[in-house]
């Protein structure tokens, strides 16, 4: 959905900055990059740095906010002021302008903390396609990094609407590596249908998130709703954060973020069960690899992980992992994949519950790339997953079958640059043909389950055929 906003109130736009940060108020700076890349989308941009930031050696919080379609520009002096018309913008310039209501924390107060906000505010020149979002907000966190004292365990990404949208998709294409990058996530009136793929990704990342939409903007508040709903059934930790609010129509920043007084009242923005309000509540998190922080204290996961790593040992690869501590730990599984995206379970590792450096070895990789990863598996049934390890492997053979022997579902894996319709049949030592599958082969990558059905245990076959290839690979069955 690419709604356009409606504008309530003319937005009357700071005057121009060419980049020379001004100072009034509090001292904190707005400075305008105008006809300045980030990248392919972003052609000018904002940035406020902290009062205190010339002042000290400390690194700071980022808070990446991502506008909405109304505010699409070229980032010129005449477009960029756009960016200023919402949300946390539009807060610290009213700010630096010296609005006693401006209702932006600074600094923002926790838990008797206190923490000050790095903030860069991108115009993008076009909504990205899904499949460039992701590379949009690592050019901005690349360039934050790079020009100022961030802060990386406590980077924080918002947005409304478009923004709202890519926001959450950002961290829904994988946990690793873009979940893993953030701290917090609170997205407004979010442009993303709740695919179930993108809250587990979400979940693994152990992602705080919050989400606010008013009940009268129909598709986002069934978004938000859809994306809560399912980070609640995946037993996300932290559990995820929603607030419908009771408006009418497409909206819910000014609630959400705070307002100056307009006419019609104050908003000082929306609070949680615990009384924070959304910059509270975002800088009280801290990304320490698959862990969450809350002011030092770890948001409960039964293991930290330790080193990992998968090594070509001559025809084996050797999966090594060692964990720092462990706690209601039930198991690991092994997980390989040919490209880095469909992954097929080789075998579960029992968990010691305590640190503990456990390997694993793969006697039958794959030709070319192996990709490896972990599912830890707690006692409660809630799931983490380890980065990526990648081996390439040459001369081995093109076929896999996994687990060999197997008592139930078998996964094919195979290597080749042949595509197109596959025979798969499964016959006894006799020759007998038992049973048979067609699928389609959509690439040099394939991976494929199969359930063998009840069969007696003993040495079975399994043949693929295809224009080109013919593989054929035993396996042993197992009792149940």
């Amino acid at each position: 959905m690419r709604e356009l906003y409606k504008f309530c109130r003319a937005v009357v736009c700071l005057a121009f900055i060419i980049p020379t940060p001004f100072l009034l108020f509090s001292q904190r700076t707005l400075t305008a990059f105008p006809n300045t890349s980030i990248g392919t989308y972003i052609s000018g941009f904002y940035v406020s740095l902290p009062a205190s930031y010339g002042s000290t050696t400390k690194n700071y919080p980022l808070l990446i906010f991502l506008h909405g379609i109304g505010e699409i520009g070229n980032g010129s002096p005449a477009q960029l002021p756009a960016v200023l018309r919402n949300g946390t913008p539009m807060q610290i310039n009213q700010q630096v302008n010296n609005h006693v209501d401006a209702h932006f924390p600074d600094p923002v107060v926790v838990h008797g903390n206190s923490y000050e906000f790095i903030v860069i505010a991108p115009q993008m020149n076009a909504w990205p396609p899904i499949v460039q979002e992701q590379q949009m907000v690592d050019d901005i966190m690349n360039y934050a990094n790079s020009h100022y004292r961030v802060d990386a365990s406590k980077i924080s990404l918002t947005g409304l609407s478009m923004g709202g949208g890519i926001a959450i998709e950002y961290p829904g294409l994988a946990a690793d590596p873009y979940g893993k990058k953030l701290a917090s996530l609170l997205g407004v009136a979010i442009a993303s249908f709740n695919e179930n793929e993108r809250s587990k990704q979400i979940a693994m990342a152990h992602l705080p998130v919050w989400l606010t939409a008013n009940d009268g903007d129909t598709d986002p508040a069934g978004y938000a709703t859809g994306y809560y709903n399912q980070l609640i059934a995946l037993n996300a930790d932290p559990a995820p954060e929603l607030t419908i609010l009771h408006e009418a129509g497409h909206g819910g920043w000014v609630d959400t973020y705070g307002a100056p007084t307009d006419g019609n009242g104050a908003h000082p923005g929306i609070t949680n069960g615990e009384g924070l309000n959304v910059y509270q509540w975002m800088a009280q998190y801290k990304r320490v690899g698959n862990n969450v922080l809350v002011e030092g204290i770890s948001i409960p996961l039964p293991v930290t992980w330790g080193p990992y790593s998968a090594q070509l040992n001559g025809t084996s690869v050797t999966v090594s992992w060692s964990t720092l501590q462990e706690e209601n730990n039930r198991y690991f599984v092994v997980q390989r994949s040919g490209d880095g995206q469909s992954f097929i379970p080789l075998d579960t590792v029992a968990a010691v519950n305590g640190p503990h450096s456990y390997s694993y070895a793969d006697k039958d990789p794959l030709a070319g790339s192996n990709y490896y990863r972990l599912l830890q598996v707690d006692l409660d049934g809630r799931t983490d997953y380890s980065g990526i390890m990648n081996v390439n492997v040459s001369g081995t053979a093109r076929l896999s079958l996994k687990p060999n022997p197997s008592s139930g579902i078998v996964y094919l894996e195979m290597i080749n640059a042949e595509q197109g319709r596959l025979e798969v049949g499964l016959t006894n030592t006799s020759g007998q043909l038992l049973r048979k599958w067609s699928f389609d082969k959509q690439a040099t990558y394939w991976t494929q389950a199969i359930d063998p059905g009840q069969l007696s245990a003993g040495t079975y076959f399994i043949t693929i055929k295809g224009a080109r290839t013919k593989e054929v690979r035993s396996f042993v069955r197992t009792q149940k």
